[in-house]
């Protein structure tokens, strides 16, 4: 971005301070069957699955954040999607008493069926493209299943099953997990699902979607008749509830880092927080059509979608300065007097962090969230001068120069 359009925005934020804010608005509705999962693997290319109760699923995407293509129909509602790159990803559901779930290798381009004897399946997490689990129910018993796959999902073996629903799975490494379903039920793991612990809430409360930002931080939405957000300090031992501006039912909760999340839910309602949860404050979606799903790619661009194929998306022009959607990388501000802010564009399945001396030699090693494209690195600690960050992931070795300067 040249100096002159910097000057220009700085301008327009000083003088014109109520002109130019963050906002939701509708972007073209794909669909008019109830999307219930959307999820973005870059900035403008995303994915939507959706449930017509008449006809069956059907599988979105999008190249440009505003129109959809879709891909795929089939006879099982779909509820679940979740992508490892821009080419790898699964979707998700079924019909009472059977579901399903499918493999894409190629963007969405093709879909094949991994299997159809599980039953149906609510939510899906991989942490990479081989190890992956499935939050499934069986509406007719009354009972849940969690499902693991080693291999990409050429097999589904179960790990455990229960009584009540489950419908959200989270993992924030190979090994540690959350599964959250009804009645209070929230399920950890610290070896892969080898070993499921029912974690008890002591909240009479139906769970629809669970997060983690660390092993030990994490947040569960839902309703009980009224809606309600709880976070958790201690990896899911106990839970809190957090003060909200409304009662009603909350969906689906999405945070970029330990401070900015989101939450929607019924009627169009979308809370966020900028405190970890502290303060929650409801925000004009621009739909009054019940919300299913959030996903955000940072703290400057977000989706949701919702009843009547509703697809909504967030962004926020203040922090245009700062982004760059060509970029993989981001660091700032630069100089820095220690608080560096490291904004990843894209999701990696795996990346780290280090920081090298201006003459090569490795200084230290950041452990970040790989789900989280939006970190703070406290370099306070060491001398001013110049340094180098680098990022390694499968797909990107890159070196970015860092001035302290206190």
């Amino acid at each position: 971005m040249n100096s002159v359009f910097k000057t220009t925005i700085v301008f327009l934020f000083l003088f014109f301070p109520n002109a130019i804010k963050a906002q939701w608005v509708n972007i073209n509705a794909p669909t008019l069957d109830v999307g219930n999962c959307i999820y973005f693997t870059s900035v403008d290319t995303g994915y939507m699955v959706s449930a017509d109760f008449n006809n069956g699923g059907k599988i979105f995407k999008t190249t440009n954040g505003a129109s959809w293509a879709n891909q795929l129909a089939i006879n099982d509602y779909l509820f679940a999607v979740h992508f490892v790159s821009n080419q790898v990803g699964w979707a998700a559901g079924g019909v009472i008493g059977g579901g399903i779930i499918m493999k894409t290798t190629d963007g969405g381009a093709t879909w094949i069926t991994q299997t159809n004897t599980c039953e149906q399946v609510l939510s899906l997490f991989f942490v990479n493209d081989t190890l992956g689990w499935a939050a499934a129910t069986d509406a007719t018993q009354g009972t849940y299943f969690i499902y693991n796959t080693t291999n990409g999902g050429a097999t589904w073996t179960t790990q455990q099953t229960g009584s009540d629903y489950v419908r959200s799975v989270f993992f924030i490494n190979e090994t540690t997990g959350w599964i959250a379903g009804d009645n209070g039920r929230i399920f950890g793991t610290t070896n892969g699902g080898v070993n499921w612990n029912l974690l008890t809430s002591g909240i009479p409360f139906h769970f629809n979607d669970i997060l983690f930002i660390s092993a030990i931080e994490g947040w569960a939405v839902g309703a009980f008749g009224n809606g309600g957000c709880y976070k958790t300090n201690d990896g899911g031992n106990t839970w809190t509830a957090q003060t909200l501006p409304t009662t009603a039912p909350l969906t689906s909760v999405h945070f970029v880092n330990a401070n900015e999340g989101w939450a929607c839910g019924t009627n169009g309602l979308i809370l966020r927080t900028n405190d970890g949860g502290n303060n929650w404050q409801q925000e004009n979606s621009s739909t009054t059509n019940s919300l299913n799903s959030v996903c955000f790619l940072n703290a400057n661009t977000g989706y949701a979608t919702g009843n009547q194929g509703t697809v909504i998306k967030y962004s926020d022009p203040t922090k245009i300065e700062k982004s760059d959607v060509n970029s993989t990388l981001l660091i700032y501000p630069n100089p820095s007097n220690g608080i560096v802010n490291v904004q990843l564009y894209k999701r990696f399945s795996y990346y780290s962090l280090d920081l090298f001396s201006v003459h090569g030699s490795h200084i230290a090693s950041f452990n970040l969230n790989s789900y989280c494209q939006s970190h703070e690195i406290d370099l306070s600690g060491y001398n001013d001068g110049l340094y180098f960050l680098r990022f390694n992931s499968k797909e990107h070795v890159l070196f970015h120069k860092v001035m302290l300067k206190k």
